[in-house]
């Protein structure tokens, strides 16, 4: 019986503390923050219930009713301060606070300027035009946050009911609220707008304390180096954080570094791609070699897995023409450099530069990459020239042919490359880079080839002879098939000139095809690109 009593009274004293330190900053949250009630404070607080938090524009969407100004901004200043010293941030000095702006955001703050606040924007970081908008919104403008200056921290712009119960502090404005209009007139239609109001928000303080807990462990972390604060953040806070890496171009964490990768690896390759490399707002651009040390260090499956993905990016990246070919190529040739180096001990190599050649042309690389002398990197050259025009024989890479030849007689060497198009491609890529004068002329066709291929299907070579160069592939065990093309030596361009069928079996099958069926007496001129053996009428 004693025994019972116990294990009832431990149960109950437990619960108690449960009860009492789980509520500590949800039910009493502002209780532990020293809140001076002013004036100011007042104002700007009816001003915002007034509008509320939103509004429902003529029934279909919400749109925000209160115009936030430098006010709203100034008024939470001291209560943040307050919120920051009570949860353990430790304001550092101002030198410090300085050199960690500068280096994670890349803004340089200048003491002696009236300012108060920098303005950050996370989606154009170039934008430095103060713009005062919180990130609780319901349209379309952008992530903002603020420096404050004499204060030494990072902040949003808040809404006084996001950051303190107004309830409690305030009662009578509390009351007033409930007795105001839920209708205010758009200004400038005149169109009336239903009003949500602040403490229609049912779950406000559950809001509120998600503001003040991102607001205490971002500046912990950023500005207090507190490695608890940031695995918070990666739990809470994947935005914030990835954006650090992807639009400031802050790598000086290899934690961070770590984790934005891991991130990255299961969204959009673009994304993916900007963890290594940034553009500044003076157009300078930086490669981030911390990203491919962390890749070095992970054990060797994750490196496949991130090789894999930087193949992937390589490919979408130079298809695009966002960046000056100049940035494109440098980002380019280092990406394939370092895949190169990484993946050659694990069986992973002569996938990278070779994409420069199917993609493009590796000769306007090539003059780049001279250029620049190679980026510095004593090893460059040789690794450029010797992978980018390797010819893997296995099903499993990505090259299945490559061929120099003159073929329009120009005294000039042409290129002929089949690759594979990708994991999900059905068809494999036939690349043609013909010289033309003192430029290049591309041709590619993506629907001739499968990309399974087999002993028994597929493609087996191309040969040449004259003008004229023909595509060898088995359309079975028994037959075989010829698609010779010629080059206009006049226009440089390539058309389909015969189809040829072979049956190399002795008991008639497939006898339905002819054996030499000549395409452009009967059709017409089909261009190289625009062949397509399953939409064309051959028979």
């Amino acid at each position: 019986m004693k025994k019972i009593k116990l294990l009832i009274l431990c149960y109950f004293l437990i619960s108690c503390w449960n009860n009492t330190t789980g509520n500590k900053t949800t039910e009493n949250q502002q209780e532990e923050f020293n809140i001076e009630k002013t004036q100011e404070m007042n104002t700007v607080l009816k001003s915002q219930l007034e509008k509320g938090i939103s509004g429902l524009y003529n029934n279909s969407f919400d749109i925000e009713t209160y115009n936030y100004s430098n006010s709203d901004l100034e008024i939470t200043i001291p209560l943040i301060r307050e919120i920051l010293l009570k949860r353990g941030y430790q304001p550092p000095t101002e030198k410090i606070f300085i050199e960690q702006v500068q280096k994670v955001f890349h803004r340089i703050i200048n003491p002696s300027l009236n300012t108060k606040f920098l303005y950050l924007r996370f989606d154009i970081p170039c934008d430095k035009e103060i713009k005062f908008y919180t990130n609780d919104k319901v349209d379309n403008t952008p992530y903002s946050y603020y420096i404050v200056k004499n204060e030494n921290f990072l902040t949003e712009l808040y809404a006084l009911p996001e950051l303190l119960d107004y309830k409690k502090l305030f009662p009578d404005l509390y009351k007033l609220e409930t007795s105001m209009p839920s209708k205010i007139k758009e200004e400038k239609t005149g169109d009336m707008i239903q009003l949500t109001k602040w403490q229609e928000v049912e779950d406000l303080d559950s809001r509120r304390k998600g503001n003040i807990d991102k607001l205490v462990h971002r500046n912990k972390y950023l500005f207090n180096d507190n490695r608890s604060s940031f695995r918070w953040l990666c739990l809470n806070d994947e935005f914030f954080l990835t954006s650090l890496v992807l639009t400031f171009g802050y790598v000086e964490d290899k934690e961070l570094n770590k984790y934005v990768l891991e991130k990255q690896l299961a969204g959009e390759i673009s994304e993916f791609g900007k963890a290594f490399w940034h553009q500044g707002c003076d157009g300078k651009l930086f490669f981030h070699n911390q990203m491919i040390d962390i890749i070095k260090q992970s054990p060797i499956e994750k490196q496949k897995e991130y090789l894999k993905a930087i193949s992937s990016y390589i490919r979408f990246l130079v298809n695009d023409k966002n960046l000056p070919f100049s940035q494109k190529a440098e980002i380019l040739g280092k990406l394939c450099y370092y895949a190169e180096k990484i993946g050659k001990p694990i069986d992973m190599g002569f996938k990278y530069f070779y994409i420069l050649e199917t993609e493009s042309s590796g000769d306007i690389y090539e003059e780049e990459f001279k250029k620049k002398e190679y980026y510095n990197i004593p090893d460059f050259k040789k690794v450029w020239e010797y992978t980018r025009t390797i010819i893997p024989h296995s099903k499993n890479n990505d090259i299945i042919f490559s061929k120099k030849v003159d073929i329009n007689k120009d005294g000039i060497e042409d290129r002929f490359i089949v690759y594979d198009s990708g994991d999900d491609a059905l068809f494999a890529t036939i690349k043609i880079v013909l010289s033309d004068k003192d430029r290049e002329k591309l041709f590619f066709n993506t629907k001739m080839l499968s990309n399974d291929i087999t002993s028994e299907e597929g493609f087996r070579n191309i040969s040449f002879k004259g003008h004229f160069f023909t595509i060898e592939e088995n359309v079975s065990s028994d037959l075989l098939k010829y698609t010779t093309f010629f080059v206009d030596s006049k226009t440089n361009n390539i058309f389909l000139y015969k189809l040829e069928y072979s049956n190399i079996s002795d008991d008639g099958y497939d006898d339905e095809y002819y054996d030499s069926i000549y395409l452009q007496k009967k059709n017409g001129k089909v261009s190289f690109e625009n062949y397509d053996p399953k939409t064309l009428k051959l028979f």
